[in-house]
């Protein structure tokens, strides 16, 4: 069933010129910045994209087929001498229109007047850290210098999904004997969170997913603890933060005086920062020169409107996760080690995301920054589950009610998906509807 419900609206179209029914396209937002990545890595074998960005305009499919030729800005960076980061529309004039739109410019683009020199001739690394695409080449391979590579990219972000969802199906089974609720949770996680939105993007959202479920199952379940510090090892090298995961892992083998299994998890760990600090190195001159610097936000705004915006709030997109949540007594109660680590990975994570000044993720669906460790909460589920019959018919109405909830939210995310970037499913159409009426 899961396979299906996610299966299904991979086929859906998501361009606007082309038929409803087709192969899985890139759309906007950083998809495309993704797949550059990726075509540069199985064409050029390297991480220099200005060529690759300078083709696309000029009609090669390396940002997708459905923006084939269309003005692009390039998401790649500098530092200047002065050891400031500069984007790439510091530097290249990116012109649009009154509505925003990007407006093609007569050929590719000049720097802006007046601006330092000292970029031109420069590579053009991305700014965004290299582990997915490295991933993704290594898979596509095969089809480079075609179309499929994207069409295979995003369908590798559906089998990603359905991985995590085992994954996580397996750690819930240490949980309960119940196999059909068990089952009815790991459905819940996943079609009812910005989970199945995402299985069909070119986003790392589905594989750090992956990394987080994956890691805290085979330290739990299997105490497999080496490869779980690999899972969080790729982790880091799509999105350095998620290192912060890796600490309670750590802490657990160390509290149990597990001195060999807290050094098999952290060596995979170690060396996978040690490469980030590298990689750094080698594109922006220094260790601690990021791709994307870290910049400080408002946590008291980030906090607030992660939780519930409605543009990308975890509740309003999530609301099943408040039944989740209210089933965590229960699991600390049954088993006090899977809650503490749950707690440990997802909360430090989700607060390190709201006090970034972007938390929201940009242009995007729902929660995305966030979305990798939604699934865990929902161990939570489990319990409130497991009890539901012992509930009042009022609480028993209002879990249903919220569940049920969760999943048509999702559902339109998933399979109408680009209307509602930015926006609510159960409001934009109602927005919509105002506007012309």
């Amino acid at each position: 069933m899961l396979a299906i419900a996610l299966a299904l609206p991979l086929t859906l179209s998501r361009a606007h010129d082309v038929p409803f029914f087709g192969l899985p396209l890139v759309t906007s937002g950083d998809e495309p910045h993704y797949l550059v990545m990726v075509h540069s890595l199985v064409s050029d074998h390297d991480l220099d994209l200005k060529n690759n960005y300078d083709r696309a305009r000029q009609g090669s499919v390396e940002i997708g087929v459905g923006r084939s030729g269309a003005a692009i800005d390039h998401q790649v960076a500098w530092y200047g001498a002065d050891g400031r980061w500069r984007g790439w529309d510091f530097v290249y004039d990116y012109a649009h229109d009154t509505q925003g739109k990007a407006v093609p410019p007569p050929a590719l683009p000049e720097p802006k007047p007046g601006v330092s020199t000292e970029f031109e001739g420069k590579p053009q690394y991305s700014q965004h850290p290299p582990g997915l695409a490295l991933l993704l080449a290594a898979l596509v391979y095969p089809a480079r210098g075609t179309a499929w590579v994207e069409h295979l990219s995003i369908v590798c972000s559906t089998l990603a999904t359905l991985a995590y969802a085992l994954l996580l199906r397996e750690l819930l089974r240490g949980l309960s004997s119940d196999r059909g609720l068990v089952n009815a949770t790991t459905l819940l996680a996943i079609l009812g969170s910005p989970s199945w939105h995402y299985g069909r993007m070119l986003f790392s959202e589905p594989w750090l997913a992956l990394c987080a479920v994956g890691a805290l199952t085979l330290a739990t379940r299997k105490q497999a603890f080496f490869l779980a510090g690999l899972f969080l090892a790729l982790g880091i090298q799509m999105k350095p933060p998620f290192a912060l995961l890796a600490g309670p892992l750590f802490i657990d083998r160390v509290l149990a005086r597990d001195v060999r299994r807290a050094a098999l998890f952290a060596l995979p760990v170690l060396l996978s920062v040690g490469l980030v600090l590298y990689e750094n190195q080698l594109f922006f001159g220094a260790p601690l020169r990021a791709a994307q610097p870290w910049e400080s936000g408002n946590f008291l705004t980030g906090i607030t409107g992660g939780l519930f915006s409605l543009q990308h709030g975890l509740i309003p997109f999530c609301p099943a996760l408040l039944v989740a949540l209210a089933g965590f007594p229960a699991l600390f109660r049954s088993h006090r080690r899977e809650a503490w680590l749950v707690v440990g990975m997802s909360v430090p994570y989700c607060l390190l995301m709201w006090s970034w000044y972007c938390w929201w993720g940009g242009y995007c669906y729902g929660p995305r920054l966030v979305a990798p460790v939604i699934p865990l909460l929902f161990l939570g589920a489990l319990k409130v589950l497991e009890s539901l019959s012992q509930l009042s018919l009022r609480l028993r109405r209002l879990t249903l009610g919220l569940c049920s909830l969760s999943l048509l939210i999702s559902a339109m995310g998933a399979v109408v998906h680009l209307a509602f970037w930015g926006k609510h499913p159960l409001i934009e159409p109602f927005a919509q509807l105002a506007k012309h009426l």
